[in-house]
């Protein structure tokens, strides 16, 4: 799990009441984030951002599939924010009494896409289905895992007819534990299709890959969730409402997401 200065100790003495305003930032200490694996890129973008514009250190942060960060919170790591790719990893929390509901907010979007290796000769439903394709996608315990099943339920529901779903299932050779690790095991040629976040594409050039094209009415988007853990140091609302800010719109769509606004 790659990790930027993993932050320690117990959450769950913490108090389950956040603050809901902007305070005054007495506190130097930079902030400390759990953060969905498909934000690695992007955040040191907008952390650099924040830190020129805030008398505050950038934030540091610890990345991984957002149900195992929280479980990491629930078994005592401390963080002040989550940032989830998707609501599934934030109700252990809730149920933990951790964070409340109402604290719970959506920060942007990104399609789910499938996608193929150039060079493979493959572009529609109909080559992905063929026997022999190579498919790595992540595990239904996380939430690109869980988006890939409402991808296929989709199509099928789309076709009227489960075929595809079973073909498909069929030629499943992974099943990866974060989305980035999909993104890096697709990328290194072990599997010629991949369902992914269209954001983990940053970087990437584009004659490398094919986007299959999906049927019409079938269009999937993860939607990203930010909270503010109970007795977050100062500064934390801050950070949340920068990342929502329709002045950072320009960086996250650099990134491949596309942002709600307030």
């Amino acid at each position: 799990m790659a990790s930027c200065n993993a932050a320690t100790g117990s959450q769950a003495t913490r108090n389950a009441t956040v603050q809901t305003a902007t305070t005054p930032l007495t506190n130097t200490a930079p902030l400390t984030l759990a953060v969905a694996s498909s934000f690695e890129k992007v955040l040191p973008a907008l952390a650099a951002r924040y830190a020129a514009t805030s008398s505050v250190p950038a934030p540091t942060w610890q990345s991984g599939s957002s149900s195992a960060l929280a479980k990491q919170i629930i078994e005592g790591a401390v963080f002040d924010i989550f940032l989830a790719a998707d609501i599934v990893a934030m109700t252990p929390l809730i149920d933990a009494k951790l964070i409340e509901a109402q604290n719970i907010q959506p920060l942007v979007v990104t399609d789910v896409i499938l996608v193929a290796r150039a060079n493979r000769g493959i572009s529609t439903l109909k080559d992905v289905a063929k026997r022999g394709t190579k498919i790595v996608i992540g595990d239904p315990k996380v939430a690109i895992g869980r988006y890939t099943v409402e991808l296929l339920q989709t199509i099928a529901k789309s076709d009227g007819d489960q075929t595809f779903v079973d073909s498909f299932n069929a030629n499943v050779v992974s099943f990866e534990e974060k989305a980035t690790a999909v993104t890096q095991k697709f990328f290194a040629g072990d599997a010629d299709v991949a369902v992914l976040y269209a954001s983990d594409l940053y970087g990437h050039d584009a004659s490398e890959y094919v986007i299959v094209q999906l049927p019409d009415g079938v269009s999937i988007q993860s939607t990203y969730y930010s909270v503010v853990l109970a007795n977050a140091t100062a500064g934390a609302v801050d950070f949340v409402n920068f990342l929502s800010d329709p002045a950072q719109a320009t960086v996250w769509s650099e990134y491949g997401f596309r942002t709600l606004g307030k």
